[in-house]
């Protein structure tokens, strides 16, 4: 389920992004801190983290809790990327210490799976079952995925797997795109790159699978506020902060601390979450408001140069004086249903600053690599986006649904 390319939050950030262990904790220093709108507490949420000591800029981290099905035998994983761009939790084997039973087949088979990005990256490993508690909500019986680059005899066609949590840059990720499960549609394609696999003491064979056994989006699976998730952050100022603490609140409309203003207007989208968009009046491209990518994302026709210095590798860009950029979101027919701005700084400059979260800093892969419109962390700074999961109803009308207001 090969995915356009994103800045690799998750797949080898700096080997110096040292994440491996389990229960740390995080301090924040000149941080934002959260509030929710209308100073609501926030129900069956968690909390989410971006800066801090050992941070890495705009990159989003949740703390998860697993347990061996039915019991009260449980572990609390931290550093989890939290995710809007993909479906389904995925944790570093390494780092469970827990007994969980492998996903077979009939006939016995252990249940792999290649989880492809766009750019090369990769994660492999075989998939197994845990209760999922997320807020104060549990998911049970969730097919989940153990990273593990030596687990059976992994496949040519599922290259550069991070090896370790220090690699990757964290402890796993937490899919919670607009998608149930982790194949789009519910079907995953056996042709170009694969994604799952049946293995045996021979060798990992790809191989069609039930829709019970694909790794699944685990709010979805909770008994209450599964119809979606709400994603808030507080503003951040200009010239950034160090860190900010943010909240990943369960359901859509399902309670007072999720339910979208009158005027939040809804964004049709496909069941993985992709919508459109116009950059400053231009041709239409594909967006996405993702959370694993650190910064906007913007096609090869922004006409911004790219960054020289430390955000050369990324592909930042680094205007010379700040500039502004418009976009037209619409639906499917066309049709232009929001508009929003948003500034553009030198990254170079911003990333120099000693702050890890910044609402102005953009990239551009290229049309070669990537050439969409990605509302990266920045855009959801200052906002509360809904995430209406795919069959399911909510305030915003029957998902596939996207939408924002600003808080």
């Amino acid at each position: 389920m090969t995915r356009p390319f994103r800045d690799q939050a998750f797949t080898g950030i700096a080997a110096a992004l040292i994440f491996a262990g389990c229960h740390a904790t995080s301090s924040f220093g000149n941080s934002v801190s959260t509030e929710t709108k209308s100073g609501l507490a926030a129900v069956n949420s968690i909390d989410i983290q971006v800066g801090g000591p050992n941070g890495e800029h705009n990159i989003p981290f949740v703390s998860v809790t697993i347990c061996s099905p039915g019991t009260d035998h449980c572990q609390t994983i931290d550093r989890i990327v939290l995710d809007t761009g993909s479906s389904g939790l995925r944790i570093f084997s390494s780092l469970v210490r827990l007994s969980l039973p492998a996903s077979l087949d009939k006939n016995g088979k252990s249940i792999a799976e290649c989880m492809l990005y766009g750019g090369g990256a990769s994660e492999w490993g075989a998939v197994v079952v845990a209760d999922v508690i997320l807020g104060s909500g549990r998911a049970k019986d969730t097919p989940i995925q153990l990273w593990d680059a030596q687990f059976g005899s992994r496949p040519s066609s599922c290259p550069m797997p991070a090896s370790t949590p220090e690699l990757a840059g964290s402890n796993g990720t937490l899919g919670i795109s607009n998608g149930l499960t982790d194949c789009f549609g519910n079907s995953c394609p056996q042709s170009g790159g694969e994604p799952y696999y049946l293995c045996d003491g021979t060798g990992c064979t790809p191989f069609p699978i039930s829709v019970q056994q694909l790794v699944q989006n685990p709010i979805s699976r909770l008994s209450t506020d599964n119809n979606g998730v709400t994603v808030f952050f507080p503003p951040v100022p200009a010239v950034g902060a160090t860190g900010v603490k943010g909240k990943l609140i369960m359901g859509v409309g399902t309670n007072a601390s999720n339910q979208p203003p009158a005027k939040t207007t809804p964004i049709p989208a496909t069941y993985d979450g992709w919508f459109k968009g116009k950059l400053n009046g231009g041709i239409a491209y594909w967006a996405r408001m993702d959370t694993g990518t650190q910064a906007w994302g913007l096609p090869s026709d922004n006409g911004t140069p790219l960054c020289t210095g430390a955000g050369a590798s990324r592909h930042y860009l680094c205007p010379v004086s700040p500039e502004q950029f418009a976009i037209s979101v619409e639906d499917f027919s066309g049709a232009q249903v929001q508009t929003l701005s948003f500034e553009i700084s030198n990254a170079d400059s911003e990333l120099s600053s000693g702050n890890l979260v910044f609402n102005n800093i953009a990239q551009s892969w290229g049309a070669g690599i990537s050439n969409d419109l990605i509302f990266g962390m920045p855009f959801f700074y200052g906002k509360s986006v809904y995430f209406v999961f795919d069959g399911k109803s909510s305030p915003l009308g029957l998902g596939p649904v996207v939408g924002f207001n600003a808080n």
